[in-house]
């Protein structure tokens, strides 16, 4: 977490790692689930392309990382197509993060 607490906004992080699109993400352990919090920024206009809050058993975990890898690759390529501007639609609407279980 090398740009995590610093003065840097998304832009600036973004321009000095080449990136199009930064995700920010929390994962906490808690009683044998895990709970992921995790978003995708464009790098540009800092606009929220995707985001989940995910809450699994901990034996799910892969699956886990495997369904928020496909949603975000999903919104990335929404946003090439739309020439990396606006809110996503298209493919990643075919997408949704399953929501916090209380």
């Amino acid at each position: 977490r090398p740009y995590s607490g610093t003065d840097l906004g998304i832009a600036e992080t973004g321009g000095f790692l080449g990136a199009r699109g930064l995700v920010h993400a929390s994962v906490e352990l808690v009683d044998g689930r895990v709970h992921v919090s995790a978003r995708l920024r464009e790098s540009v206009t800092g606009a929220t392309l995707w985001q989940a809050r995910i809450d699994r058993p901990v034996d799910e975990l892969r699956a886990v990382r495997h369904e928020i890898t496909e949603q975000i690759a999903a919104a990335m390529f929404d946003s090439a197509l739309r020439g990396g501007a606006g809110r996503p639609t298209g493919a990643s609407a075919a997408f949704s993060a399953k929501p916090f279980q209380q």
